[in-house]
């Protein structure tokens, strides 16, 4: 596919990836299992014979979730509900929690009631970068193994891990080498773009995204480089970034250079994992991954955002998150505070799944724009 071919096709995967799974399913048979944050070992699955996928607000209308949470909870949490309560969720094979926030904790126990695929439970501690923390990881990851292996009926050994852990290493690589041409050629794709890139990227399978990615890195290699004068932003936030939002920015004037989104630059681990050991390589990935729900000895929320920003020279960031999202709202107030020491600015915008509403927010992205622009 040429790099159009390949925007479009990655656009129609994130714009219905419900469908899209469907349509997989039916061409290759293949089973497919969702996963609810960045840090179940998907490999696991891969190995088992699964593909993985990441459920990002599947459900477009309000089903079931009132009658089990109030409506102050993280709509992500209710679009999760609604999606198994809906009959899209016969595109999946099971299910994988994540106790990354006490709301999606609840989340996991609500969903035994109200559907009967494979419910899997995948915890780790709050504080990920401490050696206690290393091994509780390694026995979590062994425990999810077995977990898997015994629901699953299927016996997994090292050389499937293995095989499995260099196909996503693979992945992590190339994304990583995706978002450093971002950074060094601003504009040579669009923040849009990329992100659609990579989104689509946690429906299909990895082998064949692999693929994909190597053929774009190849063409963006060759395309000619223009320079850009617009503003530099990098966005950060939590799950389901709608890409309209994304396009909105970049309409208005700027190019999104960089992000700290759940579904973009969080699924790629801050250090390579090394060659393959197991558990010890999918310890090395969780315990590298990085979000602000989690502690972490050595680095923080404001280092991570402040570190992207300066190195790819950005001119100001925009926070994107849901209402009543407790975990990034915590950390916000300190953040905030800590660019304004750094003379960094920045904007919060707060949205919701699904919506096509974005006249306030334009306005607002606008207005932040035109201040960047003035210096």
């Amino acid at each position: 596919m040429d790099i159009k071919d390949i925007y479009r096709e990655c656009h129609r995967i994130v714009n219905d990836p419900v469908n899209y799974i469907k349509e997989e399913k039916v061409k290759s048979g293949g089973k497919y299992i969702g996963y609810t944050c960045i840090f179940p070992p998907e490999e696991i699955l891969h190995a088992a014979g699964y593909i993985p996928v990441r459920i990002m607000g599947f459900s477009k209308k309000n089903i079931n979730s009132e009658k089990y949470i109030t409506s102050n909870c993280c709509e992500f949490a209710r679009s999760i509900i609604d999606f198994l309560s809906s009959e899209d969720a016969d595109s999946l094979d099971g299910i994988v929690f994540s106790h990354c926030c006490d709301t999606l904790q609840v989340t996991a126990c609500i969903a035994h009631g109200i559907t009967d695929k494979n419910i899997f439970i995948y915890n780790i501690p709050s504080s990920l970068d401490s050696q206690y923390s290393y091994d509780y990881i390694k026995s979590a990851i062994s425990g999810f193994k077995s977990e898997v292996e015994s629901r699953l009926n299927i016996d997994i050994d090292e050389e499937m891990l293995q095989k499995s852990y260099e196909i996503y290493r693979e992945n992590r690589q190339l994304l990583s080498k995706l978002n450093e041409l971002r950074r060094n050629k601003p504009g040579i794709i669009s923040g849009y773009d990329s992100l659609a890139v990579t989104i689509a990227g946690l429906y299909m399978a990895k082998d064949k995204h692999n693929e994909l990615l190597k053929s774009l890195l190849e063409q963006l290699s060759l395309q000619e480089y223009i320079q850009t004068d617009k503003k530099k932003i990098i966005v950060s936030g939590i799950i389901n970034c709608n890409l309209k939002l994304i396009e909105l920015i970049e309409e208005s004037g700027a190019i999104v250079l960089s992000d700290d989104l759940c579904e973009g630059a969080r699924t790629v681990p801050l250090k390579d994992s090394g060659d393959f050991k197991y558990p010890d390589a999918f310890a090395n990935v969780t315990s590298n991954l990085f979000c602000p729900a989690k502690n972490y000895e050595n680095i923080s929320y404001d280092k991570v955002l402040i570190d992207k920003f300066r190195e790819a020279d950005c001119d100001g960031v925009i926070f994107i998150y849901f209402p009543f999202c407790d975990p990034q709202f915590m950390e916000y107030a300190y953040v905030k505070r800590k660019f304004a020491e750094e003379g960094i600015k920045s904007l919060l915008v707060e949205t919701v799944i699904n919506t096509n509403n974005f006249a306030q927010m334009q306005t607002r992205v606008e207005a932040f724009l035109e201040s960047l622009y003035r210096f």
